[in-house]
């Protein structure tokens, strides 16, 4: 098996990529002609004195497995985006920060580098906040309030960069910093501490919190009161619970004096902006022009167009009114509403924060389909069975659920881990299988009861065969080739079980509690497992026990362990530390709600290699499509800044299918303006990558396949450009045969990785002429020197089938293979020396640049002309070397696959409206609701 971590193999793969640059062949690679010597041995030696001991067979493996990733495809990394921000070069304000030593954006970074954030980091919340600062104003009486919107990921730091973003505010004179804070007041006490603590520590600014507003002229903090001149270092900061009745007493306390409210300049920034803040309110059906509004949404337009809490307007305005948003989940504030005076849809600017390298997010945990970034296999299966025993799971059950069992048990020995390495911080396991709290009560009585069934031999026996099944399905090995850019390239590797057992056997000893009180009524904390029930109707203390999630607030000296259970508390907000042990089983319909509770997105440093998750298979795959619809949102916004587009101009396209009874993007109510993008694929590159397993559709594919060859005739010579022979090329097709060819295959139904092909033949005979497109090249790609029974063969044709093997994850009667296409497929009906092609373009060709190809094939006069790709993928294809999460093809016959590449274009009928998607009658789970009265 390659170690692919290794330095000697990065040193080979370097050589190797050095020698194919050099367009030397891989024969002569494998025999290390490039090398001085006699024989292979002579060569070998040479080589060794240069990176290391390495022997003939080490050198051919490797070889061997970047071959096959080149010629596979499967050599391209899955970038995520970096920082973006649109519109990219309008109406910016370019302030220069201040960098002095007092300032408080130089404290904040300094505070960062305390907290251990890297240079890389520092640099890229620093980046992305600078260009957030540049789109809003110090002065916006004549433009009226300026919005914003601000992307980020679940869990990935955003309080980091918004913090970062005040600082910067604060030096260059903004004095009120309004943040709405969720809808639970824990969490805004949370935020409010944590940013008090951040950004304190500047010499010329002065950070001075208000927790609550009152208008009585005796309120310390009366408006009245504030000083606000631009000379003040003072900087007046209120974090306010989304709460109507918080809202209307802080819009009436900032009308209450007229004469300092016009010195007032906010930078008011609405947390988790798609929760509470958007307007849920029902449509008037009987005039949907007349727009009701929830309570909370109301109040945030009262600030905007300048009225009190009762909706009356005030005299004086603000000298800056400046609104910026930050969600993971953008949905309902890009489909709301449409901008206007009374909207909080973000016209002015959204930014996208860029993915750290050691980010957990929803593309390293669950890869994206039709890519080889095939996630990490750390996802457990809950069956159907077991969802049916939780439903009932109580401390008189006979049977404890299997999984929840083996999720605990996974717990206690990642706990073990860190008292062993001498961990000092808090560890967890989160158990959210409902949002009712009986349910909570229910399960957490069930556990203590299980954790008390049992032997401590027992138990060690337990934990000795979970631990042994997760060490060996997911290595250290299996990490970086899922995750290779990594900022941490040596990672804690598993211990031994046996050097844990022995801390296993104290922790078991220690029981399992709540968090004690002691007679000075301090919490008090064990060396066992804190069992916690986390919601609302535990806000208080009984039997000198607490029973809600509260973490040590100093150093214990040891590493620290809790199980809890809950619900909403824990879906948004919430940073519950440690997390190691995810038991979650909750059916959720929309995007927004469900990304959100994926509390195990987020940062791992130390212990990377210890989380686990349990779902059932249904929300896998729900979290999958999550992955594909944010990776291409980010791709979105790239294509966006690149083509200098403002969203008040064009509104940000959000991939939608829809599937009813599978998965919404965010409740009905919340994209009221939201209308059908006609459909369009002009400019789209697709490929097949999910097969069915039945030998009759694969066969109907495979005739269809052989058909459309022999209808093509013969194919042109391709031996001035093409060196290899695994390729064979036709030009010119029409497109009837082409169309009428891919609308005969039968591929399963799945949207995110290939178009429908009804739609897209719709879309083709509608407006195909219309915008020029009028041919296609059609390609069948091949391996290069493969054996002569790996051929197809059919009318003197031959072409040599390609070697893709099975995922071996989800048993449901479908082939999955991550990628099929390989970059330089879609480059080998170009003539490298075609008329507009220059030296540049050819060496992109020869390196198969996958973000090239768009621009190199209208260069080359191809505009009219899409391209198809066929590939026979053997139905013997075997893993490659090292491959433990894959199998064989194992097919009765070979699988048809192909790639689609359709020009750009920026004829006028491409933006018409000609299809649509029917949202009527869809029945959606409304999982928030708008809190209108005082807590």
């Amino acid at each position: 098996m390659i170690d692919f971590d290794s330095k000697l193999y990065k040193a080979v793969s370097a050589i190797i990529e050095k020698q194919r640059e050099e367009n030397v062949s891989w024969d002569k690679i494998f025999k290390l002609d490039f090398c001085p010597g006699h024989d292979l041995q002579s060569k070998i030696s040479f080589l060794s004195m240069m990176i290391g001991s390495i022997t003939i067979e080490q050198w051919q493996k490797i070889v061997e497995n970047e071959k096959n990733e080149e010629e596979n495809g499967m050599n391209t990394t899955v970038v995520l985006c970096p920082s973006v921000t649109i519109p990219s070069n309008v109406n910016d304000f370019n302030y220069e920060l201040d960098l002095s030593y007092g300032s408080a954006w130089s404290s904040y970074a300094r505070k960062l580098k305390e907290k251990n954030f890297d240079e890389v980091t520092i640099h890229s919340i620093e980046n992305a906040s600078q260009k957030v600062l540049n789109k809003i104003s110090l002065d916006t009486r004549d433009s009226g309030p300026l919005k914003g919107l601000v992307i980020g990921n679940v869990q990935s730091g955003k309080t980091a960069n918004m913090a970062a973003l005040m600082a910067m505010a604060a030096d260059q004179g903004w004095n009120m910093f309004i943040i709405l804070s969720g809808t639970i007041e824990n969490l805004r006490i949370q935020t409010q501490d944590r940013l008090i603590s951040d950004l304190n520590g500047a010499t010329n600014v002065s950070w001075i919190p208000i927790e609550r507003v009152d208008t009585h002229p005796s309120f310390i903090y009366a408006l009245s009161k504030l000083s606000l001149n631009d000379e003040s270092p003072n900087k007046y900061l209120m974090v306010c619970l989304k709460n109507s009745t918080r809202l209307k007493n802080l819009l009436n306390w900032l009308a209450k004096d007229t004469k300092n409210r016009e010195k007032l300049k906010i930078l008011f920034i609405d947390d988790e902006a798609d929760q509470a803040g958007v307007n849920a309110a029902p449509q008037n059906k009987n005039d949907p022009s007349q727009k009701e509004r929830t309570k909370i949404n109301q109040s945030i337009v009262n600030l905007f167009t300048n009225k009190d809490g009762n909706g009356k307007e005030v005299s004086t305005k603000f000298r800056a009114l400046d609104y910026v948003a930050y969600t993971a989940t953008p949905y309902a504030n890009i489909l709301n509403e449409k901008p206007g005076e009374e909207s909080i849809y973000p016209a002015n600017f959204v930014s996208c924060l860029s993915v750290s390298n050691s980010y957990f997010g929803p593309q390293h945990i669950f890869g994206i389909e039709g890519t080889d970034c095939d996630g990490m296999d750390v996802i457990n299966i809950i069956d159907s069975d077991e969802v049916d025993e939780i439903k009932e799971l109580s401390p008189f059950s006979k049977v404890f659920p299997k999984q929840l069992e083996k999720a605990i048990l996974w717990f206690y020995c990642c706990l073990a881990t860190q008292r062993v390495k001498k961990v000092d911080k808090p560890f967890s396991m989160l158990i959210h299988t409902s949002q009712k709290q009986v349910d909570h009560e229910r399960v957490a009585a069930a556990i203590k009861h299980w954790f008390n069934s049992f032997g401590k031999l027992d138990f060690i026996m337990k934990c000795r065969e979970v631990y042994q099944e997760q060490t060996s399905k997911f290595t250290k090995n299996d990490f970086y080739k899922a995750y290779p850019n990594y900022s941490n390239k040596n990672i804690d590797d598993y211990l031994p079980f046996e050097s844990i057992s022995n801390e296993l056997v104290s922790i078991f000893d220690y029981d399992i509690n709540s968090i004690k009180i002691n007679e000075n009524k301090d919490f008090t904390y064990t060396k066992g497992v804190h069992l916690c029930i986390d919601n609302c109707s535990h806000n208080y203390i009984e039997n000198n026990e607490y029973i809600r999630l509260l973490y040590p607030q100093k150093k214990l000296g040891y590493a620290s362990g809790f199980i809890v259970v809950g619900g909403a508390t824990l879906s948004r907000g919430l940073t519950i530390e440690g997390l190691v042990s995810t038991y979650f089983l909750r059916t959720v319909k929309q995007a927004d709600t469900l990304m959100q509770m994926g509390r195990w997105f987020g940062y791992r440093m130390g212990y990377e290699l210890l989380q686990r998750v349990w779902l059932t298979q249904t929300t896998i795959s729900q979290f999958k499509f999550l992955s594909i619809l944010d990776y291409e949102l980010r791709i979105e916004m790239k294509n966006m800044q690149d083509s200098g587009l403002s969203p008040s101009l064009v509104g940000i396209k959000v991939k939608y299918y829809p599937k009813r009874n599978f998965l919404e993007l965010t409740s009905k109510n919340k994209m009221k303006s939201a209308i059908p993008v006609e459909i369009d694929f002009s400019g789209v590159s697709t490929q097949t990558t999910i097969f069915y397993s039945s030998e009759e559709k694969l066969k109907k594919n495979y005739d269809s396949t052989e058909d459309l060859i022999l209808k093509l005739g013969k194919p042109i010579d391709l031996s001035s450009h093409v060196k290899s022979n695994n390729y064979i090329c036709w030009t010119g097709v029409d497109n009837d045969t082409v169309i009428d060819y891919i609308t005969n295959l039968e591929y399963p139904k799945n949207e995110a990785t290939f178009l429908d092909v009804k739609l897209f033949k719709i879309w083709y005979e509608k407006i195909a002429s219309k915008i020029g497109l009028n041919k296609w090249n059609v390609v069948v790609a091949g391996l290069d020197n493969a054996s002569k029974d790996k051929q197809f063969e059919i009318n003197e044709l031959k072409i040599c089938k390609i070697n893709r093997s099975k995922k071996n994850t989800i048993n449901d009667g479908l082939i999955r293979i991550g990628a099929l296409r390989a970059p330089k497929d879609w480059y080998v009906d170009i003539d490298p020396y075609a008329k507009g092609l220059d030296d540049n373009d050819r060496e992109l060709m020869k390196k198969s640049a996958t973000d090239s190809y768009k621009s190199i094939r209208k260069k080359a006069g191809l505009t009219d002309t899409s391209l198809l790709v066929i590939y026979f993928i053997d139905k013997d294809s075997k893993p490659r070397n090292g491959e433990i999460h894959r199998v064989a093809m194992d097919t009765s016959i070979d699988v048809v696959g192909i790639s689609l590449v359709i020009p750009d274009s920026s004829n006028e009928y491409t933006g018409k409206s000609y299809l649509s998607i029917d949202l009527s009658n869809n029945d959606l789970e409304l999982e928030e609701v708008d809190i209108d009265d005082e807590d």
